[in-house]
């Protein structure tokens, strides 16, 4: 569980991580967004013994990694600032929704106001 906690926690880092200033930073959030939001999905879709063994995969987020990487390095060539992509995805991390306790804790944690922090 906890390695899944950090795979969200790496997500926002990434995402928040963009220098520079530029105008199509929305489009950018909005994709890092729903790229949480399938990450909530999946870990729902997980019974708790496969939640295990997927927190034990180091693959299991392989692929969200790869897709935030291609993401901040989306928001690098837009120009997008580490502000604005901050203030844009927790704007937009409202609209996260869980339907079990654990993808619960996880829209917490990721409505924290901690984890878009610098």
């Amino acid at each position: 569980m906890r390695r899944v906690l950090i795979a969200v926690g790496l997500v926002g880092a990434v995402l928040a991580g963009c220098g520079g200033t530029g105008a199509n930073c929305e489009p950018i959030a909005d994709e890092g967004i729903e790229l949480l939001q399938s990450f909530i999905d999946e870990i729902e879709g997980l019974s708790p013994d496969e939640l295990m063994e997927a927190a034990a995969d180091p693959n299991f987020i392989a692929d969200i990694e790869e897709q935030a990487d291609e993401l901040d390095a989306k928001a690098d060539a837009e120009g997008c600032s580490e502000e604005q992509m901050r203030e844009l995805l927790e704007v937009r991390a409202e609209s996260l929704e869980a339907q079990t306790e654990v993808g619960q804790i996880i829209v917490d944690l990721i409505l924290d106001d901690a984890f878009f922090a610098e």
